[in-house]
């Protein structure tokens, strides 16, 4: 809106200004003095906008968020917005993330630490930071296919259902790296 304010306030001074400057100097210099004024504005509020950058953080898990492979062809603006959503877990040594055949709400991915993936009582893969888990019973509204335990004191970064769907779903691209993730491993 901001925005939006300044550029209509800007096309009305212009338009008010244009007619006095080709009265008093001509077309050509009128055109200049506008072009320079604008060009002066541009170079005045450089600094301050700088300093926006600087000041303005990108929330925390944006970098994680962004190595899950299903996420990396989200636009940046959606990735923010799943890290904004995302929560910060801890779970302890030997304590179980989910049990196999739970109901599955999230999805994790592990910001430090390592977990263990088990069926029917074995281990079949080790995960570690930047490993996610619990994609399918997300995607596929199906009960969780294995148990994860933590294998050290996990840091977890978890996403629901809700803003998991919401971002891969309205992203033909995202949606397919979800499929082809989810198919992988249900063929392994």
């Amino acid at each position: 809106g901001a925005v939006e304010s300044t550029l209509i306030a800007g096309m009305a001074v212009g338009s008010l200004a244009m007619p006095l400057l080709i009265s008093t100097v001509g077309l050509r210099t009128g055109l200049a003095v506008i072009g320079g004024s604008v060009l002066a504005l541009a170079a005045a509020g450089t600094a301050r906008l700088r300093r926006i950058d600087l000041v303005a953080l990108a929330p925390a898990g944006l970098e994680l968020l962004r190595c899950v492979p299903f996420f990396a062809p989200l636009p940046e603006r959606t990735l923010e917005r799943l890290a904004r959503a995302s929560v910060l877990t801890t779970v302890a040594s030997g304590e179980v993330v989910f049990l196999e055949s739970d109901h599955g709400d999230d999805f994790f991915v592990i910001e430090r630490g390592e977990a263990t993936v088990s069926i029917a009582g074995g281990a079949v893969a080790a995960l570690g930071p930047g490993d996610s888990f619990g994609e399918i019973a997300l995607l596929r509204d199906q009960p969780r296919m294995a148990t994860v335990t933590a294998s050290s004191q996990l840091v977890l970064r978890s996403v629901g259902r809700r803003h998991v769907l919401a971002a891969v779903t309205g992203h033909d691209e995202a949606r397919a790296q979800a499929d082809g993730v989810v198919s992988r491993i249900l063929t392994a």
